[in-house]
């Protein structure tokens, strides 16, 4: 079944927004990465083509899995059908840029699962190799298998096959099933193409640092050397071979060089096993066509093949059996068959060690000085030998010249790499300059903290004086307590001394109700007080927050330094100065929330204050209203007396107009000594000089 999903929906596990009944559907895929569908289909009436447009999802059945992602990159409209060509959804890593990611020292799958960090994909390799590659702005299809040395295939190595969103960079994809295929018919439907350039038969070996065989003959033969025309002669670089000295140190070497160049000798071997002596061929079959055929049954087996698969290939004309693989291959999504196999090994393989690619993988000025003295070495031998024939002594120099073009190119590779090298640290001083302005924003922070810390004093040096105000007012509303109970008893005298007269009882009467009004004013004074107290709390509690506030942007600042410090080497010493200044400006911030706590247990013990201050004018209240009763019953009694007393009127006359002139300065006491409390109640900054004046008056009246 062959679906389609619009580009707004993900949910790839369930089925598609419709199903297509295409016209035809080729699966191609190759081992140079190329992994795509060519869809045909008609102008249907359910409009089904409507939905082949760029960014949409087709979902179809290929060799290895019956449903594999592809997006749609362009579509073609023909007069009775839409074409449209889609790339495997592993390509949708064009646009997943690596700003700068450095896999150091690792693994296959160590560095996949670096380079597909944070991605929808998972990468997977059983590549135990160990390398270092750098990636900066570049996207992960690049970064996998881009042309530059930095690349995963030319540092690692491998061949890739996707399925959906787990990719695989396997050493090598496929396996040899034994299938077999004669070449060399005159048939439709094969074209093939053979060739030896790159055909070795004699091996010239350089180890690690330029090490090569001895002698005037530093080369290894092919078993197959007689079997052309001419010696094919390369020289191949195993830069894996080194000895011990020349080692890193998680690497093993050989201890000498009598070791390192059996190594060599073993390596040659191998590769002559692999089949570098052979000649290069390339067919392909279209098996379609081939069908029509008789001969076609002796190519059935390739209806099976599978990408990297190895196939023995015969040519009856020239004798010549080669191995090849398959590199390419089309795929019928409909008919579920091969519909081409292209077989050969043509493409450059991502394990070819021949010169050729050794220039092209290679950037550093150590391999061009290995590469010299190889040179040296061989010019030298070339020289001692010269006597043993013109022959070896023409072998030697191409040797020589093939070593000096490799450090050539090596030397322009170094220059290109510090050319990167030179963008790196020009990115470096970049991202100092970025921390040295993250610094200042921190240096600022911490100014913000100082300044807060500042204002949090101010806040609590007004709480204190607010709670300063309150205790004198509660001080205050205590005197005048007082006095309005001296008033009181003052009042009670003079009712007792009016017991006879009426008129003095009622004035007592007056003056109780008056004193009873002060202490309720008094009452009024501690509320406001309390007010004043709660006032200050809350601005203790504002201060408070403002502390909290600034200690959290020092720890922020503080944050901010310590990430930035790790961004470049050369902007640690900043980073380090301003994580100081953020940490000062954290206890800054502290110190200035203990000063507010402390500003808030002082408002709490000036609203303690002003609550007893309250307690003390209800009880003051109170007493004033027991003063009020005893003088009601002074004057029941001054009735009572008047009545029975009409022999004492002269006296009492006499005791009333006494008791006039105390009432009329107690009354004036009263006024005075309120004036004064109403003042020292607004003005409490004045209050030491009103109460000198409220002194002089006492001293006047207790005088009088």
């Amino acid at each position: 079944m062959i679906e389609v999903y619009k580009n707004t929906n993900r949910n790839y596990q369930r089925n598609g927004d419709i199903t297509l009944t295409p016209l035809s559907c080729i699966f191609e895929m190759g081992l140079d990465g190329i992994s795509q569908v060519e869809l045909s289909h008609e102008y249907d009436d359910l409009g089904r083509w409507e939905y082949l447009v760029n960014d949409n999802v087709i979902a179809a059945p290929t060799p290895y899995s019956d449903k594999q992602l592809f997006r749609i990159y362009n579509r073609v409209k023909g007069d009775d059908e839409v074409t449209v060509y889609a790339r495997h959804i592993y390509y949708d890593n064009l646009t997943n840029v690596l700003i700068d990611t450095r896999p150091t020292l690792k693994t296959g799958q160590e560095a996949l699962n670096i380079i597909f960090s944070g991605t929808k994909f998972k990468g997977h390799s059983d590549i135990t190799t160990v390398n270092t590659a750098y990636y900066v702005r570049k996207n992960i299809v690049a970064a996998i298998a881009g042309d530059d040395e930095n690349s995963f295939i030319n540092r690692w190595g491998g061949e890739m096959l996707y399925d959906n969103y787990d990719i695989y960079v396997m050493r090598q994809l496929g396996e040899d099933k034994g299938v077999r295929a004669e070449f060399g018919h005159n048939l439709t439907g094969i074209e093939e193409n053979i060739s030896t350039e790159e055909t070795i038969t004699r091996i010239i070996p350089v180890a690690y640092n330029g090490y090569t065989l001895e002698g005037s003959k530093p080369w290894v033969d092919s078993p197959k050397i007689g079997d052309y025309a001419e010696i094919k002669a390369g020289v191949i670089e195993f830069s894996e071979i080194k000895l011990q000295e020349d080692c890193s140190q998680d690497e093993k070497g050989y201890a000498n060089l009598t070791e390192l160049r059996k190594a060599l000798v073993k390596a040659c071997n191998d590769e002559f096993k692999k089949g570098i002596d052979e000649p290069t061929v390339n067919y392909t079959v279209n098996m379609v066509e081939l069908a029509e055929t008789v001969e076609y049954r002796d190519y059935k087996q390739l209806e099976n093949v599978r990408i990297g698969d190895t196939i023995t290939c015969k040519h009856r004309k020239i004798k010549v059996e080669a191995k090849a693989r398959c590199i390419r291959l089309k795929w019928n999504c409909l008919t579920k068959e091969n519909e081409e196999v292209e077989l050969g090994n043509f493409l450059q393989t991502y394990f070819d060690k021949t010169s050729s690619s050794i220039q092209q993988a290679t950037a550093s000025i150590e391999g061009a000085n290995s590469q010299a003295l190889a040179a040296k070495e061989i010019a030298q031998g070339a020289a001692k030998e010269a006597t043993e024939g013109a022959v070896a002594a023409q072998e030697a120099a191409r040797a020589a010249q093939a070593a000096a073009g490799t450090a050539t190119s090596r030397a322009a590779e170094a220059g290109r790499s510090a050319e990167e090298a030179a963008n790196q640290v020009a990115l470096a001083a970049a991202q100092a300059k970025e921390a040295t302005s993250k610094a200042e924003l921190s240096g600022k922070a911490a100014e913000a903290a100082a300044e807060e810390k500042k204002a949090a004093g101010e806040y609590a040096a007004q709480a204190a004086a607010k709670a300063k105000e309150a205790l004198a007012a509660s001080e205050v509303a205590t005197t005048q307590a007082t006095a309005a109970g001296q008033h009181e008893a003052a009042a009670v005298s003079q009712a007792k001394a009016a017991v006879i007269a009426k008129e003095a009882a009622e004035k007592a009467k007056t003056a109780a109700a008056a004193a009873q009004g002060a202490a309720e004013t008094a009452q009024g004074e501690a509320e406001k007080a309390k007010t004043a107290a709660v006032a200050a709390q809350e601005r203790a509690e504002s201060a408070q927050g403002v502390a909290e506030t600034a200690k959290v942007a020092a720890e922020a600042a503080a944050g901010t330094a310590t990430e930035q410090a790790g961004i470049v080497t050369t902007a640690k010493e900043a980073a380090e100065k301003a994580k100081t200044a953020a940490v000062a400006a954290q206890g800054a911030a502290e110190a200035a929330q203990r000063e507010a706590e402390k500003a808030k247990t002082a408002a709490v013990t000036a609203q303690e204050s002003t609550e007893a201050a309250k307690t003390k004018a209800q009880e003051a209240a109170q007493a004033a209203a027991g003063d009020k009763t005893a003088a009601q019953e002074a004057a029941g009694k001054a009735r009572e007396a008047a009545g029975t007393a009409t022999t004492q009127a002269t006296a009492a006359a006499a005791a009333a107009k006494t008791a006039a002139e105390g009432e009329t300065g107690a009354k004036h006491y009263y006024e005075m000594t309120k004036e004064l409390y109403e003042d020292a109640s607004v003005q409490v900054g004045q209050s030491n000089e009103a109460w000198l004046d409220l002194s002089y008056i006492n001293n006047c009246y207790l005088c009088e």
